[in-house]
């Protein structure tokens, strides 16, 4: 349900450099939770920034982490559904219901990190280490009631019908025996965002 310590650790430190590169002095954002969310919000607005503050860190002898860098460039800060927990991974839908995902936590799952299942939150989720992984920076937490959370636990059976449900940011690969021919290594559709 969480990803490993040390690349969460790896995630988190570079992630904080990264966004805090992007707050510039005269800003009023509060603690430091808030300077990230505002840098985060300041990457979303303009992602092409993000090569330049790898740059600038680097420079500055902070390099983030590659396998980090990677997976900021697969962010994506939406409204999502926070369903609830299962033993492996937490299941997110997007706010259209045209999709839902296997996400994992930091450090925390995320109802540890809400307090409780069934909500609609903005947060951002990135492709990292083969997993769909929440940047842990959760805001506007609506909560759902019952009925709700029936209604979209019938959504979230659909979509795993109809193969919208992705439990993995990388492709599976699948080794194939074709009759007299040596294995191949043959790769499944993209299962990016879709």
């Amino acid at each position: 349900m969480v990803i490993d310590p040390d690349k969460a650790q790896k995630f988190i430190d570079s992630y904080t450099l990264i966004t805090l590169a992007l707050i510039v002095e005269g800003d009023a954002a509060g603690d430091s939770l808030s300077f990230i969310a505002l840098g985060r919000d300041r990457l979303v607005a303009d992602p092409d920034v993000l090569d330049d503050i790898v740059q600038r860190r680097t420079k500055e002898g902070l390099p983030p982490d590659s396998d980090v860098v990677n997976a900021v460039r697969t962010l994506r800060f939406e409204r999502w559904i926070y369903l609830r927990d299962t033993r492996g991974y937490s299941i997110f839908l997007d706010a259209e219901l045209k999709a839902a995902y296997a996400v994992y936590g930091l450090k925390q799952r995320i109802r540890d990190v809400l307090g409780d299942s069934g909500a609609m939150i903005e947060t951002g989720l990135v492709e990292y280490d083969g997993k769909f992984v929440c940047d842990g920076i959760i805001s506007m937490a609506v909560w759902l009631g019952v009925n709700y959370r029936r209604g979209l636990t019938k959504e979230f059976d659909r979509l795993k019908r109809e193969g919208k449900f992705f439990r993995l940011a990388e492709p599976p690969s699948v080794s194939v025996q074709v009759r007299n021919a040596p294995p191949r290594l043959r790769i499944a559709p993209e299962l990016r965002w879709p």
